[in-house]
């Protein structure tokens, strides 16, 4: 009978015809050389999935959680659409199916275009001169958004729902205290092994804590960045660019963008140009025009870098207008940024460092300008003392808004001296100290006191812990006397490279793949104590004294992974923050292991614990998973998948209270009677009991 769903599953290529109907499904892949050079990879599926998400690649929650089985699964011709077909040819390629705009650059911080798209796109290299192009017709528009840290792994609700799955980019950066459009540091994060989305209600939760503040106390930020659903209207998406060198260490490029969304149209044009003045040193120079409903706007600005053995220097400036509305844009609007910092070596136990600054609100015309020096001098072998002087002021208008700032404060004008001693334990090499006075030389409430230390636990890892008691909200050059904020965070910061090398120590033999357990159950970024055993812990404290919106805070994370074994692996963390507006818990445990030659387990857990306002009515999420495989190698003749998984919710949402228990089963198993002939048998059940109040 029609609408029995039995179809559903054939809508492709159909026939109607009297009271019957008939269906038919086509597919192939192929991948190849063709004309002796060039490289063939097409995919065609007549059934195109209306479910299928962008980037399509390994997804740990999807079917079964372990199949005793460590094969390395690879992932070819992704494409949310029935084709993709893919031709390449030295270093040159043209494609349709899923792709990202544009890579992560350092050069293209105002004109940069980075969407996640499926459609067609090219690239060619001749010589000296590279060309890329791009289009798509599509339905989907580009949001950006930034969520603070707060300390812990989340989850961080992003506020929108039907993301469209996969499209999204993360990154966490962070920000300069002294100029908040400044982007000091970008680390772009991997699904699964890093974070996850849920893109139905639109929530991240990450792999291990997001510092609210990094270890010199600069603010840190989620930056997300996904495309979401509109009303199913189609339009396109189209640009180029191209970059050419006539020179060696010379780059000059342009580049055109049009998203013709009826909703928010966008013309982005932009220029670069980059100079490398030699093995040290470069000199970056970008000019961009957004256009967005006839409202034009430009943004430029130069940036030279330079490293030496006694030099090191950084110069940079930055403006943009109010009407420049680039979402990809790593400055914000209508503001202007310029500074140098820099130091030189004088000799070997003498350091000069000169710093310049001046920040603009552009609309409000509010200005603030800073400048320091200092003098570093290496005292003996283990003693190091540093004095300085900084000069700030700041007029009637406040410089920047986004710091809350309460009305009183500006303008002012204030000169500080200040000392610091830093110490290199002699009886512990490993261990390095140091504390700081700074006091205004007319206004004995305007000061700064700070104290610390680092620990070298490993070659590329290292403990640290500050605290600092700061006339401010958070910036050095805007010390006053209204406004006091108490800082410290304790935590581990590792430089391990973050790629597949490290997959391989999660790798369970027989059971599963290494990018597969750290997916479900990893950690990354750890201390590693004893070989196969990893320890990550953090402890935050922010506290506003007066002057300020914002709530006291603490956060405390501490995590453990154990990979030594190669028949077992586990990880387990725990997470609490306290805050005056909610108190969040956050516990997982994840464990992968091979109980014998047959039978193998991958079991995790999930709690999250929210209460606000001290209620005792707390939100509850929860979730418990149990996979089991039994493949017996040696006869390969019986094999059974089982699963299953509770899951439980109680919150307020849109005003009611909810609360839903789920509880999933399945089963999948297979006799090979001949080499010709096998049978399979599959059972599922989903129960469900949830109210709203």
């Amino acid at each position: 009978r029609a609408l029995d769903g039995f179809e559903d599953a054939l809508r492709g290529i159909d026939n109607e015809f009297g009271d019957g109907s008939s269906e038919l499904r086509g597919a192939l892949f192929v991948k190849g050389r063709v004309r002796g050079d060039a490289l063939l990879t097409l995919r065609y599926d007549s059934e195109e999935d209306p479910d299928e998400r962008l980037f399509r690649d390994i997804e740990p929650d999807r079917f079964y959680p372990v199949y005793g089985d460590s094969s390395i699964r690879g992932y070819d011709a992704q494409s949310t659409s029935r084709l993709y077909a893919r031709i390449d040819k030295d270093e040159s390629y043209v494609l349709y199916g899923d792709f990202t705009t544009q890579d992560s650059s350092d050069v293209l911080e105002l004109g940069g275009y980075r969407r996640s798209l499926s459609g067609y796109r090219a690239h060619t290299e001749v010589g000296a001169v590279t060309l890329d192009g791009f289009a798509s017709e599509d339905y989907a528009r580009q949001v950006v958004r930034e969520i603070r840290g707060r300390g812990i792994s989340g989850p961080y609700r992003i506020g929108d729902r039907n993301i469209l799955r996969n499209s999204e980019v993360v990154e966490i950066i962070t920000r300069d205290r002294d100029q908040p459009s400044l982007v000091l540091d970008s680390r772009t994060q991997s699904r699964f092994t890093d974070y996850e989305i849920d893109p139905i209600d639109g929530s991240l939760l990450f792999r291990r804590p997001v510092e609210t503040l990094d270890s010199n106390l600069d603010p840190v930020f989620i930056r997300i960045t996904y495309e979401l659903e509109t009303d199913g209207t189609e339009f396109w998406i189209a640009g180029v660019s191209g970059k050419v060198r006539p020179a060696e260490g010379v780059e000059v490029g342009a580049s055109y963008v049009e998203d013709r969304n009826p909703a928010e149209p966008l013309e982005l044009l932009s220029g670069h140009a980059q100079w490398s003045l030699g093995p040290n040193t470069r000199l970056v120079g970008e000019i961009a025009q957004a256009t967005n409903q006839g409202e034009s706007g430009s943004g430029k600005r130069l940036d030279l870098r330079h490293t030496g053995e006694r030099l090191d220097a950084w110069a940079y400036w930055a403006e943009t207008d109010a009407d420049f509305n680039n979402p990809s844009s790593r400055f914000s609007q209508g503001r202007s940024e310029a500074g140098v910092r820099s130091s030189y070596r004088l000799g070997d136990r003498t350091r000069i460092q000169a710093d310049l600054l001046e920040t603009e609100d552009q609309l409000g015309g509010g200005r603030r300008r800073g400048a320091e020096l200092a003098v570093e001098q290496r005292l003996n072998d283990w003693l190091s003392g540093e004095i300085g002087v900084r000069h700030m002021q700041e007029t009637t208008r406040p410089a920047d808004f986004s710091t809350a700032n309460p009305p009183g404060i500006t303008p002012f004008r204030a000169t500080t001296a200040r000392g610091k001693l830093s110490a290199q334990v002699p009886w512990l090499p490993a261990v390095s100290v140091f504390g700081e006075y700074e006091q205004d030389v007319s206004d004995s409430e305007q000061k700064v006191l700070a104290a610390g230390g680092e620990l070298q636990v490993a070659p590329r890892t290292r403990a640290y812990a500050r605290h600092e008691f700061l006339s401010s909200l958070g910036s050095r050059f805007a010390l006053n006397t209204e406004q006091e904020r108490r800082a410290t965070v304790v935590g581990l910061q590792s430089e391990y490279p973050q790629n597949t090398d490290g997959f391989t120590e999660y790798r369970v033999r027989d059971v599963i793949a290494g990018r597969d357990a750290e997916a479900a159950i990893g950690l990354r970024n750890r201390w590693q104590i004893l070989p196969g055993l990893g320890v990550h812990t953090s402890l935050e404290r922010v506290q506003t004294l007066s002057g300020a919106i914002d709530g006291d805070a603490t956060a405390a994370a501490f995590a453990v992974s154990y990979t030594a074994q190669p028949d077992w692996k586990g990880t387990g963390r725990i997470e609490y923050r306290i805050g005056e507006v909610q108190d969040t818990l956050l516990s997982t445990l994840g464990m992968t292991a091979k109980i014998d030659t047959n039978w193998s387990v991958l079991g995790r857990t999930l709690l999250e614990r929210a209460s606000r306002d001290g209620s005792l009515d707390d939100d509850l999420l929860g979730r418990f998973q149990i996979g089991m495989a039994y493949r017996p190698t040696e006869t390969n003749r019986w094999g059974a998948l089982g699963r299953y998984e509770y899951r439980f919710e109680n919150n307020v949402d849109f005003g009611f209270r909810q609360r839903r228990n789920v509880h999933i089963v399945s089963f999948h198993g297979d006799l090979r009677h001949s080499s010709r002939l096998w049978s399979t048998g599959r059972y599922a059940v989903k129960w469900v009991d949830e109210d709203a109040l």
